[in-house]
């Protein structure tokens, strides 16, 4: 017999993690936004512009994120991923060239609300564009430097959403597995009370009826049938004894010891909120015992 404990993914830090992605989707472009205020920016200045459109695509920005660290797909995420598109590409021409700093929040809202192969055509159309953009503007020197920036930031968010993403719903499905296992464990369980005390219990009914009848006619039957009776509710007794004996045996001995010291270093720890414990019915080195 080998018992094995381990920590389960603390749902607090899911949270903090989810939270996280979220504060850096929207950190990144406020940061960026002092790019546009700064002298040596290819189109300093328009910060009230910037600022504007901002606020008109960052919250849609933030919801389609917040859907996919959830792992869902936003409702409705087409027609917002549309109108986030027309403020950010439709911005371009007031704030200028540095307003390239939006392109990966555009890239990353388009990997989380499109499916393949059609994201990734979109996405590689947003890499594109800084050079002839840029090359328009006059500030062909910056075109390596943006569309840089639209792989790299757009691929550090969007593989951090996915993550998050993916260990959210991998929660999900372990708690669903054990709540799958513990239901077929009661199913299992009612099957076979039915089969044993079910049987035993349907005996005895008939044998206190068949004793019911002879008492009138026939009571030296009537005896024994109730001595039948009597015989059979104590091997009923006895096998629901074994029974609940057997739902209560754990372990045995050597392995319920050191099962105890597990959890109590478990609980002197108290590095995590949430463990699983793991039986398997497998002999040690010695030929039992726990590992």
């Amino acid at each position: 017999m080998v018992t094995r404990l381990a920590a389960l993914p603390r749902p607090t830090s899911l949270g903090l993690a989810t939270a996280g992605v979220v504060a850096g989707n929207i950190g990144l472009p406020m940061l960026e936004l002092a790019r546009i205020g700064a002298a040596w920016t290819p189109s300093p200045g328009h910060v009230a512009q910037a600022l504007v459109a901002t606020a008109c695509y960052l919250p849609l920005h933030v919801r389609h994120v917040w859907y996919a660290v959830r792992g869902a797909r936003p409702p409705g995420g087409g027609w917002t991923l549309a109108v986030m598109a027309v403020v950010v590409i439709g911005a371009l021409p007031v704030v200028g060239t540095g307003w390239l700093i939006a392109f990966p929040m555009l890239a990353v809202s388009v990997l989380v609300v499109v499916r393949p192969p059609w994201s990734f055509l979109a996405v590689a159309t947003l890499v594109a564009a800084p050079a002839p953009v840029t090359i328009a503007a006059g500030d062909a020197e910056w075109a390596s430097y943006y569309t840089a920036s639209v792989i790299w930031q757009g691929a550090s968010l969007f593989v951090l959403v996915r993550l998050v993403g993916a260990a959210r719903r991998l929660h999900a499905a372990r708690l669903a597995l054990a709540a799958e296992a513990v239901a077929r464990e009661r199913l299992r369980m009612d099957g076979e009370l039915r089969r044993t005390l079910g049987t035993a219990l349907a005996e005895i009914l008939a044998t206190g009826e068949r004793a019911g009848r002879l008492a009138r006619t026939d009571p030296a039957a009537a005896t024994e049938a109730l001595g039948s009776l009597v015989d059979g509710a104590r091997a009923a007794m006895a096998q629901a004894r074994r029974m609940v004996s057997r739902y209560q045996e754990a372990v045995e001995p050597g392995s319920a010891a050191a099962l105890r010291a597990a959890i109590a270093e478990l609980l002197r720890d108290g590095g995590a909120e949430h463990y699983a414990l793991v039986i398997t019915n497998r002999p040690g080195p010695d030929g039992g015992g726990v590992g």
